[in-house]
């Protein structure tokens, strides 16, 4: 989910910078404090026993976390996934846009110059009316889609 987000562009300079080498790491809570099992260790002392437990160390490979590597890997995840996938997701959208709107059956121009053809013959003087039977025998003439 980290490197979607860092994908997506949200904010990934920060989740960069926190990856870098030298920063501090937070330790997950049940390795803070005293609770840490590891470090538990046993004490027996006139007849009594107890177990003591010792803080966790702080050395510098225990407390730092990151790589230098972390600028490189970034840098180039985020010029490979907004580049090269944000234009591969949009080719793809692109494509099947012109897919849906390629249609045999949209009207050309030379499908009005059929159907004017056919109106004249059925209209020989221009009134620019023709019965409803005629018309369904003019539209049965005439070739798909009109017709």
């Amino acid at each position: 989910m980290l490197l979607f987000r860092c994908a997506t562009g949200e904010s990934w300079q920060a989740v960069m910078l926190a990856c870098k080498a030298g920063v501090e790491c937070q330790l997950p809570s049940h390795t803070r404090g005293y609770h840490q099992p590891a470090n538990a260790y046993a004490h027996t002392s006139a007849g009594s026993a107890c177990i003591a437990v010792s803080p966790p160390k702080h050395d510098a490979t225990f407390s730092r976390c990151g790589s230098d590597f972390a600028y490189l890997y970034f840098c180039s995840f985020v010029f490979l996934s907004s580049f090269l996938m944000l234009n591969l997701f949009v080719a793809v959208i692109m494509d099947n846009f012109d897919y849906l709107t390629r249609d045999s059956s949209i009207l050309g121009a030379h499908h009005l110059d059929e159907f004017l053809r056919a109106w004249s013959e059925y209209d020989p003087d221009g009134t620019g009316k023709l019965e409803y039977t005629k018309m369904f025998e003019m539209l049965r003439l005439m070739s798909p889609p009109v017709g």
